[in-house]
């Protein structure tokens, strides 16, 4: 059994450490934003938000090396005060604090760790039937060279920079898909993650990725995320829309139906319902065979439970399809959409020739990032690079009703899908 054992954990950590050759994030770390390198990878007073079981609801962690913390919180006219829960880790205190049924406003805050104290806000809108969320995936801090401290630096550089453009465009809610670090027991690497400042201020919703799973770091930071589910699942509301978190290295598919199934349950008037796990059921032709092993027997739940919309990553590329629905395009399925890298680490060299369920799909090279609005009606998609801040790709999703008022597209989407990949063989000089 033993034997068993070692050999299951050494190829986990192959898998995980495996080196292939790719490209250095294309956008090296400055030398001023370098200058303050050793406080971001400090654990000390690194704080994160995520969301809450409603969304009014927020949780507040941080780590220090002392049990010693505070926190204050204020909606302008009045001060509250709120008694951390601590956690003790191998490597420091991990202090916890859940605020729930807040009401519509502005917050500023202010907590302790080892004596300092730091300062940040958020904003809380109870009924918001419209808003904003980021999404993105596969940070993977380290990625882009092997773990050296420049990866890591580099990665961390781009990372901060996606979070940075998604905030000054009114993201609201940040969700990543997997593989926030390249190494999953990196402390140096989960610090510079939560490095950010906005990290304070907006509540972040990851996944567990194939980098992240095998770790008791990834459970022990966001294990208080939603609402807690089996294993690294989780869920929560947010204004309309109800996400379903899966860890979709777990590859038994009924401990992610009953996630699903008591999601649902729970939030069963939602207008939109959204799933998000690393490993997508669809893929433009790059590591299909572990895509569906991980989500593709899942797919038959998502039609069963009407999801408008599935989000992935792990493959480092951006994709996405038209609706699908028991197998075949239809205009009231599921859009299944494959975020590229948040930090613009390992850029992905593989065939993004789209297949006939993908109507869109590039190996960008860079750090991007989508903003999803959700309205009553639709979820407006816009995808952008980071650094020029460019809308390469934008999509509307039409929920359940609104789309069955539109004409079938079915043949009329493979005709398309034909196209695209007929003209994906013109080389680029004419496109």
């Amino acid at each position: 059994m033993k034997k068993i054992l070692t050999v299951f954990l050494t190829l986990i950590m192959l898998m995980t450490l495996s080196l292939s050759a790719f490209a250095a994030n294309p956008v090296s770390a400055t030398e001023e934003w370098l200058k303050n390198w050793d406080e971001r990878t400090s654990a000390s007073g690194k704080l994160w938000q995520n969301p809450g079981e409603e969304e009014n609801d927020r949780v507040f962690s941080w780590i220090s090396n002392s049990l010693e913390s505070t926190f204050i919180y204020s909606d302008g006219k009045n001060e509250f005060s709120a008694k951390p829960e601590c956690k003790i880790a191998l490597h420091g205190i991990i202090h916890t604090v859940k605020l729930y049924d807040l009401t519509d406003g502005s917050y500023t805050y202010s907590y302790t760790a080892d004596g300092v104290t730091y300062n940040g806000s958020f904003s809380v809108e109870k009924e918001d039937t419209s808003f904003t969320a980021m999404f993105s995936a596969d940070p993977q801090l380290g990625r882009s060279g092997g773990n050296s401290e420049k990866a890591v630096q580099d990665d961390t550089y781009g990372w901060e920079r996606t979070l940075k453009s998604a905030e000054n465009n009114g993201a609201e809610l940040i969700l990543t898909a997997g593989d926030q670090v390249n190494e999953g027991f990196s402390l140096t690497q989960y610090n510079a993650l939560f490095s950010p400042d906005t990290l304070k201020n907006i509540p972040f919703a990851p996944t567990s990725g194939n980098h992240d799973f095998y770790s008791p770091l990834f459970p022990l930071y966001f294990g208080d995320a939603g609402n807690n589910a089996i294993g690294n699942d989780y869920y929560f509301s947010y204004g309309n829309a109800l996400f379903i978190v899966l860890d979709s290295n777990n590859i038994i598919s009924p401990i992610h139906i009953k996630t699903i199934s008591d999601a649902i349950a729970k939030y069963p008037d939602a207008a939109w319902r959204v799933i998000m796990l690393h490993h997508g059921a669809y893929s433009a032709d790059a590591d299909e065979f572990t895509n569906m092993i991980c989500a593709g027997t899942l797919k038959s739940t998502f039609d069963k439970y009407d999801i408008d919309l599935v989000l992935s990553g792990h493959n480092h590329f951006y994709s996405r399809t038209y609706p699908i629905y028991n197998g075949g395009i239809s205009t009231v399925g599921t859009v299944y959409f494959e975020a590229g890298s948040a930090s613009g680490g390992k850029c992905s060299s593989f065939d993004t020739s789209a297949t006939d369920y993908i109507v869109h799909s590039v190996d960008l090279k860079e750090a991007s990032y989508s903003l999803l609005t959700f309205t009553e009606d639709t979820i407006e998609v816009n995808s952008y690079l980071t650094d020029s801040g460019e809308i390469f790709d934008s999509f509307t999703v039409l929920n359940t009703e609104s789309a069955a008022t539109v004409p079938s597209f079915g043949l009329f989407g493979r005709i398309i899908a034909f196209f695209e990949k007929l003209f994906s063989y013109i080389p680029a000089l004419y496109r």
